[in-house]
């Protein structure tokens, strides 16, 4: 009877250890996503350039526009907002596809007519802190664009 109830009160400390332990929101939702560097990427040529970034993210070449770009997902629904040029929306669907481990999720991801997939997980610091980040890759033809950013919530 002592080892049925010690396995019982092992396994709750073990669960709320791990809860305690992954209870970072690991989600593409209630998130306001903030860009940090595009960069675009001709497959067959093997050619890549940044083509935007935030005002947070350093590149060599001080040419490539700084923006301030937001992404929000609700109900399946993605939408990608230009702050400074509010003309620059873009509106796409996205859809839970896999669940690695417990702090990945990956979505299928369509945004006018480009395709590809969200990854949501944590970027750790050598600090010990972390920050959900949000990878989109999106592909057209030969043509794939990787947008990164970070959430600010």
């Amino acid at each position: 009877m002592r080892k049925i109830v010690f396995s019982i009160v092992a396994t709750i400390i073990l669960s709320c250890v791990l809860c305690a332990c992954t209870s970072f929101d690991i989600t593409i939702e209630n998130t306001n996503w903030h860009l940090q560097v595009a960069i675009r990427a001709d497959i067959e040529n093997q050619d890549s350039q940044v083509i935007a970034r935030s005002d947070e993210w350093v590149v060599e070449d001080t040419l490539t526009p700084i923006v301030d770009v937001i992404l929000v997902a609700n109900d399946e629904i993605i939408t990608i907002t230009d702050n400074v040029d509010t003309n620059k929306s873009f509106i796409g669907t996205y859809k839970k596809v896999d669940v690695i481990g417990v702090e990945t999720v990956v979505y299928k991801v369509t945004v006018n007519d480009l395709s590809g997939n969200a990854t949501v997980s944590t970027t750790k610091y050598n600090d010990g802190s972390k920050i959900k980040t949000l990878i989109l890759t999106l592909l057209k033809e030969d043509i794939q664009y990787t947008l990164n950013f970070i959430s600010k919530n």
